[in-house]
């Protein structure tokens, strides 16, 4: 087996080493919601069934996403502005940021992603990135379909892919992304 490096990896590295990572939670209609960011960027949302302790001094990367999620979560937000960071293979990266133009209330088939990406016989692997996207609801992967409209493949549990698309159904017709409240 060999392991190859080159020098984006090593300095990918290096940067994560330096970087400082805090986290809360929210607690949803789906479940607790662990996210994690940096100083600039939301970089995970995870459903999780225990909690631990928030960061000290949350920064305000971190608020601002708490305060996006809740408004979705009430209906209001369409669509998230908070700043995200992803890792992923230059597949994935082009899937995850395909699911970010799906509109709100909508859905698409893995193999609409596939044609969109032009990798028209990749549907499957549309799927696979789906399941490793870091961030799911701020990028939607819940939107995805099977090619005959059914719900497959949400690891997060299909429970909460259904709740996800019909809540969205639900408020699409309303207004969209509220003002930020100012402190």
């Amino acid at each position: 087996m060999h392991i190859m490096f080159n020098l984006q990896n090593i300095l990918a590295l290096e940067r994560t080493e330096l970087m400082k990572f805090y986290s809360t939670y929210y607690t949803s209609p789906l479940g607790t919601i662990h996210i994690q960011a940096t100083q600039e960027a939301v970089c995970s949302l995870k459903f999780v069934k225990y909690v631990n302790s928030n960061s000290p001094d949350l920064p305000d990367i971190l608020r601002y996403c708490l305060y996006e999620i809740d408004e979705y979560f009430k209906g209001n937000l369409k669509r998230f502005s908070v700043p995200i960071t992803m890792n992923g293979t230059y597949f994935q990266l082009a899937v995850w940021k395909s699911l970010q133009t799906l509109p709100y209330g909508k859905t698409l088939s893995y193999r609409d992603i596939a044609d969109y990406i032009q990798k028209p016989n990749a549907y499957r692997a549309v799927g696979h990135a789906n399941k490793k996207n870091p961030l799911p609801i701020i990028i939607p992967c819940h939107r995805v379909v099977g090619k005959n409209g059914h719900l497959t493949g949400y690891n997060k549990g299909l429970w909460r892919k259904k709740w996800l698309i019909e809540h969205e159904k639900e408020h699409v017709g309303q207004r969209t992304n509220p003002v930020k409240k100012t402190d």
